[in-house]
């Protein structure tokens, strides 16, 4: 039989009608009552668990993956936070708008050599608010997501 695959094309399980299974991830164990397999809630909601993993599996294998091609690119960041109770939001206006006034800051800010973490990260925070494109906006949270994930490791080195 045919399974539900991931977005990437993983196979989720094998041996179930894989309608009946997207019917379970949208409105639960009602869904559940004509398969065999699944008649029981504990399997069910260990089958929910398993889809669950691989989703995020698979969103998490693309945020090591940027972080491996951030690495490649610009060596280990070893940046100030950037953060505290007197930081002041200074962007405001339309999307588009803060996207270019925050990349034209960050990259003034870098010739200075006076890079913060929490610039980088909202230059990423910034380019994904101006998409509409769902392919697009995906890309750039993947973005955001590795470059939080780059931060914590960055906080992580200072206290070794």
């Amino acid at each position: 039989m045919s399974g539900l695959v991931s977005p990437n094309g993983s196979p989720l399980f094998a041996h179930h009608d894989p309608a009946l299974h997207a019917q379970v991830l949208h409105d639960g164990s009602t869904a559940l009552a004509g398969c065999q397999a699944c008649a029981q809630p504990e399997r069910a909601a260990r089958i929910l668990h398993d889809v669950a993993d691989r989703l995020t599996g698979d969103v998490l294998s693309e945020v090591r993956a940027e972080r491996l091609r951030q690495d490649e690119q610009w060596g280990e960041q070893n940046h100030p936070d950037g953060t505290g109770p007197g930081f002041v939001w200074s962007f405001t206006g339309p999307a588009e708008h803060v996207r270019d006034s925050v990349r034209a800051t960050v990259q003034h800010d870098a010739t200075l050599h006076r890079t913060s973490w929490r610039d980088v990260l909202l230059e990423e925070v910034a380019e994904s608010f101006a998409e509409d494109d769902p392919a697009k906006l995906r890309a750039e949270l993947v973005q955001v997501a590795a470059v939080a994930v780059q931060w914590v490791q960055a906080i992580d080195r200072r206290q070794t």
